[in-house]
């Protein structure tokens, strides 16, 4: 079992990085999202207009140096206004367009997080960095952030949307 007590409800726009070690269950996530793979238990259900493009790294040709990201600049993915779901361990790629994770831990844990994979190493370093008491609070704290209702996650989805798009104008003025 690859995941236990997981449900998300997509919304327009989502831009999700599935992140974890090797061997914890994202590509078949992935598969299971795109019904490539049954489920064996549980359900999936798909909107009427969803169509799914997928690219794996076997099908890009990268030449020479180039990062990820510079081969599929023409802002593409950045602008794309469906859901976008990737799973990449390039850190830099999934912060300039992702602001969501799923955070595959392994043993069927799958933790939710809005933000950047750098936010979620840095929190990750703080909540090592305390000991006892404080860290078993923090933890606690970050796991009812995950478990927070729909609506609140998705006025917060909405508003960092919004932020990074009003930082971008105003970095375009600047260069302008």
């Amino acid at each position: 079992m690859i995941l236990d007590d997981f449900s998300y409800n997509f919304n327009n726009g989502d831009k999700i990085a599935v992140v974890g070690a090797n061997g914890v269950g994202k590509s078949t996530f992935i598969k299971i999202l795109t019904e490539q793979q049954p489920l064996d238990t549980g359900s999936l259900e798909l909107g009427e207009t969803v169509v799914f493009g997928i690219y794996d790294q076997k099908g890009i040709e990268i030449e020479g140096e180039k990062t990820v990201l510079e081969v599929m600049k023409e802002h593409y993915l950045e602008e794309y206004k469906g859901v976008l779901v990737i799973v990449s361990h390039d850190r830099f790629f999934t912060d300039k367009v992702t602001d969501h994770h799923f955070v595959f831990e392994g043993n069927s844990v799958v933790k939710d997080f809005t933000g950047t994979l750098t936010d979620y190493a840095e929190a990750l370093v703080e909540i090592e960095e305390l000991n006892g008491e404080d860290a078993n609070a923090v933890k606690d704290d970050k796991k009812s952030n995950y478990k927070e209702d729909e609506e609140t996650r998705v006025k917060r989805m909405n508003q960092l949307k919004s932020d990074k798009k009003e930082m971008n104008n105003i970095e375009n003025k600047m260069e302008n």
